[in-house]
């Protein structure tokens, strides 16, 4: 009887393993996909944000180079889950306006070639883990031409929260659908064999004398 059970317990393991192996892989490219959008969407309404405060510097620093009016920063810079914090920076990346704890890193110059690119990295201000994007712009004031590095600064709070619900929906639809396939293959593979195991027991049960 041994040989019967070990060869279904060898058919459970041949056709689970690779199972598991397929439902990871299917996860990882799944997280990784999600992530990757999360990261984008995020990224994309930093730079959005960086975008309208660069308008609005040129527009208060037509004459002379003025800070944001706070009422701009309140609106703009205001969220319900995480902190916002900007800065402003002149062309070699000294402090202007904003928070001095906002940070300016500049991109490596074959990237900046690419359309797409986004400057954004991760630091920290006041000791909270924040993603920052830096975007560059050109203003005269009386006709002298300069350029500014905006940044804009948002703890990770919601980033974090959202990373843990894609993978909440990733693993535990992949876990039922695991224990589930376990569940049909064991069922399969005891079904299928349960005829020989069923004639291994009558013939085990048979003496020597039956079988002469």
């Amino acid at each position: 009887m041994k040989p019967v059970l070990s060869t279904q317990k060898l058919i459970f393991q041949w056709i689970l393993i690779p199972m598991v192996v397929i439902i990871l892989i299917d996860s990882s490219f799944l997280f990784y996909q999600g992530d990757k959008l999360r990261q984008e969407t995020f990224d994309k309404d930093l730079a959005d944000t960086a975008k309208t405060l660069a308008v609005i510097f040129k527009k208060s620093s037509q004459k002379a180079i003025h800070d944001i009016d706070q009422n701009s920063i309140s609106l703009l810079l205001t969220e319900p889950h995480d902190e916002m914090f900007y800065s402003i920076r002149d062309e070699k990346g000294q402090f202007i306006f904003g928070h001095p704890g906002v940070s300016y890193q500049a991109a490596d110059p074959e990237d900046v070639t690419d359309k797409d690119f986004l400057n954004v990295y991760f630091d920290k201000v006041d000791g909270k883990s924040v993603r920052i994007v830096s975007i560059p712009i050109e203003h005269t004031i009386k006709k002298n031409k300069a350029t500014y590095h905006i940044q804009v600064a948002e703890t990770r709070n919601q980033r974090l929260d959202i990373q843990r619900q894609i993978i909440f929906w990733i693993v535990i639809p992949q876990l039922i659908l695991l224990i589930s396939a376990m569940i049909l293959v064991k069922f399969a593979v005891t079904k299928g064999l349960s005829p020989i195991l069923f004639l291994n027991e009558k013939i085990s049960s048979l003496s020597y004398k039956n079988l002469t």
